[in-house]
């Protein structure tokens, strides 16, 4: 008789999300400050982090950016200033890359000029959820940027036992990449063994290298 695999129910508590979020709290003529925050662990200045800005409200990917701003310090949080700028009443976009590349921006924040107004959208963070858990399989749901391409990009999911940071944890687990090109989508993590009652990582990665997390999720399994 066929045997489905065993449902091990998430905890009472919520799965707990960390993400990468960034501000523009103020702007002037020529420059542009932009607060950032980033995940546990992260070591920005060492990792190759920076912000790019362009005259937009969604990023357009091919386009290159008005200019560059790397992030000059090594801890989580922390502030960049942009200067020499030509600041005009027009919408402006700002991205944080967790690595070198321009696809390895995961969020973003827009400014509007000369009284135009914004919503709740304007600032947009990289997410990941769980749609469901079985004793060998656990279902990612993720979301990007606006135009981004997750394939192209080579961003990929790992799940660590654990409540880590995947930039020193080892060698996952398990790692499924992601072959959408769509910036929403689910990843399915086939052949696990989870155990009941613990802890377990999930990291969204929007690069190819371990130092590209956009996004970290930790959940715990039920009991019998």
């Amino acid at each position: 008789m066929l045997q489905l695999p065993r449902r091990i129910s998430l905890a009472s508590v919520q799965p707990s999300q960390s993400q990468v979020s960034i501000s523009v709290p103020n702007f002037g003529a020529s420059w542009l400050s932009v607060a950032y925050k980033t995940l546990p662990g992260n070591t920005p200045k060492t990792n190759s982090n920076f912000l790019a800005i362009w005259e937009s409200t969604v990023i357009p990917w091919p386009i290159p950016p008005l200019a560059k701003q790397p992030v000059i310090g090594d801890t989580q949080d922390g502030s960049v200033t942009f200067s020499n700028l030509t600041i005009q009443s027009k919408a402006y976009i700002v991205g944080y890359a967790v690595g070198p590349d321009i696809t390895d921006i995961c969020s973003t924040a827009v400014i509007y000029v000369g009284g135009q107004t914004g919503g709740p959208s304007d600032q947009f963070s990289t997410s990941i959820g769980i749609v469901s858990v079985l004793s060998d399989t656990v279902v990612v749901q993720y979301t990007c940027c606006p135009g981004y391409q997750p394939q192209a990009a080579k961003n990929w999911v790992g799940i660590w036992q654990g409540n880590t940071v995947p930039y020193y944890a080892g060698n996952p687990l398990y790692q499924q990449a992601v072959t959408s090109t769509s910036t929403q989508g689910a990843v399915v993590m086939n052949g696990l063994t989870l155990a009941i009652s613990t802890q377990y990582t999930l990291a969204y990665f929007v690069g190819p290298d371990v130092t590209d997390a956009a996004a970290i999720l930790t959940f715990t399994t039920g009991g019998p």
